[in-house]
């Protein structure tokens, strides 16, 4: 699910009954792999700006790593 804000927008994703921390790490991973096969002929002309801020905020804090 997708919500909007003013400044943002904010994804929930639904895990059922998986450990959210895993299905994080796994989609982060997965994620990283796709960037890892990148190249030069395989990038759009746009570039990933897009999805690198996503990559960015995926990182969790440490408030968040400490919960």
């Amino acid at each position: 699910m997708v919500r909007f804000e003013k400044d943002r927008f904010i994804i929930e994703v639904f895990t059922g009954m998986a450990d959210p921390i895993e299905e994080y790490i796994e989609l982060h991973d997965e994620i990283s792999t796709v960037f890892g096969m990148m190249n030069q002929d395989n990038i759009p002309g746009q570039g990933l700006y897009h999805l690198a801020d996503l990559m960015r905020e995926l990182v969790p804090d440490m408030k968040a790593l400490t919960k």
